[in-house]
C-alpha cells in the first residue's frame, strides 16, 4: 500500500532474521581408529612369509596357510602392502579395525560385504562380518523378517476311517451342530447336539464306531465306510494295522531347545526384534517365550531367531562421541 499523505511514516522494514544453524546435509564419521597404508604394510612386514615365497613342502598347506597357499598366484605385493587383485590384504592385528569401521553405520551383512570385496581381504572374512552383525544388538533389533517356515501339514491318511477331525458349529439359527469329518475321503456326519459339551459328543462318537468301526485316531472331525469291512478292536491285533510312518520331520533346520537365547519378532511400541529366552514347544513350529521383563507370549518359529551374545561395540559408538573428518582421510 502507499503512504496515505506526505507527512505518513515510510513503512519500516521487517527487521532481519536471526540466523541459526545450518542444515547439515552430509557428516562422516571415523572410526575410533582409522587404519592406514603405512601401517598395514609395516604389520605385513613382520609377517613375511608370503613375500619370501613358498616352500612348496606339506607345512604350508596347513588349515592357517591354505587360503593364501591356493592364491599364491595371484599374491602380489605393492609398496609393502599384500595386494590379491586391487583388494588390500589385512594382517591379522588390524581385521579388527577394519570390521569396526565397515560396521560403523551399521548398513547390515550384505552392504558390509559388498564393501569390503571391493577395497580389502583376508581368509573367512564373510564369516567374520556375519558373526559382527549377529552380535551386534542395534543391527538385530531392526532387521528384517526371517523368511517363511514351510506350511506344516497334516500327514496323509492311510485310508477311509483312519483319522477323523470333529469340533462344534453354531449356534446357528437356534441350535448347535457336532461335527465329523473323514480326512481320506472327507465323509461328514453331522449330529445335533444341546450343547458343547464332552457327554453328547463321545454319545454320537459310540454311534458313528458301532456303524463304521474304530479309527485310528480322533483329531477334529472325519468319518466313512468305503469298500471296507467293519473294524473293531480286534482288527486293531492283526499285523497289517503296524504302520510304517515316513520321516516327518521338518525340511526346515531351523529348532530351538528350552533356554535358547533368541531374538523375539516385536508387535508392540519399540524395537522390531527384543531378546528372549525359549520355554516350551507348543506345537511342532510354535514356543514360549520368556521375555526380559519376566511376561511369557507364544511365537511361531518364523517370528523368532537365534541370538548370539551382544558385543559392546553398539554401545561404546554410541557413548563415545564422534569426530568429522576431512575428505582427505578416506
Amino acid at each position: 500500500m502507499g503512504n496515505a499523505d506526505f507527512l505518513s511514516r515510510c513503512p519500516v522494514e521487517p527487521p532481519l532474521a536471526e540466523k541459526g544453524p545450518q542444515d547439515i546435509l552430509m557428516l562422516e564419521i571415523s572410526a575410533k581408529s582409522l587404519v592406514s597404508a603405512q601401517q598395514i604394510a609395516s604389520q605385513t612386514a613382520k609377517d613375511n612369509w608370503v613375500l619370501r615365497g613358498w616352500s612348496g613342502q606339506q607345512s604350508d598347506k596347513e588349515k592357517q596357510l591354505h587360503q593364501f597357499y591356493i592364491r599364491r598366484n595371484e599374491l602380489s605385493a605393492i609398496r609393502g602392502v599384500l595386494v590379491w587383485g586391487n583388494r588390500a590384504v589385512i594382517p591379522p592385528k588390524l581385521r579388527e579395525s577394519i570390521l569396526q569401521a565397515l560396521h560403523a553405520p551399521h548398513p547390515g551383512i550384505v552392504k558390509m560385504k559388498l564393501i569390503a570385496r571391493s577395497y580389502v581381504w583376508w581368509p573367512n572374512m564373510d564369516d567374520d562380518i556375519e558373526v559382527v552383525v549377529k552380535k551386534c544388538g542395534v543391527c538385530q533389533q531392526n532387521r528384517n523378517e526371517e523368511p517363511k517356515t514351510e506350511t506344516h501339514h497334516w500327514e496323509l491318511a492311510r485310508g477311509p476311517w483312519s483319522r477323523l477331525h470333529i469340533d462344534h458349529a453354531g449356534p446357528f439359527q437356534g441350535r448347535t451342530y457336532f461335527l465329523v469329518v473323514d480326512s481320506f475321503s472327507k465323509w461328514l456326519e453331522v449330529a445335533v447336539v444341546p450343547l458343547t459339551a464332552a457327554g453328547p459328543a463321545v454319545k454320537f462318537l459310540r454311534q458313528l464306531s458301532a456303524t463304521h468301526g474304530l479309527p485310528d485316531e480322533i483329531v477334529s472331525d472325519n468319518g466313512l465306510l468305503m469298500n471296507r469291512h467293519l473294524k473293531t478292536y480286534f482288527d486293531k491285533l492283526q499285523p497289517q494295522e503296524i504302520r510304517f510312518d515316513k520321516d516327518n520331520s521338518s525340511t526346515n533346520s531351523k529348532h530351538f531347545i528350552p533356554g535358547d537365547s533368541v531374538w523375539v519378532r516385536n508387535y508392540a511400541t519399540g524395537p522390531k526384534w527384543i531378546t528372549g529366552e525359549i520355554g516350551v514347544r507348543t506345537g511342532p513350529i510354535s514356543y514360549t517365550v520368556r521375555l526380559e521383563d519376566n511376561r511369557v507370549i507364544r511365537r511361531h518359529q518364523d517370528q523368532l531367531r537365534s541370538r548370539l551374545p551382544q558385543s559392546n561395540q553398539s554401545t561404546e559408538d554410541e557413548d563415545t562421541p564422534s569426530r568429522p573428518i576431512q575428505r582427505s582421510q578416506l
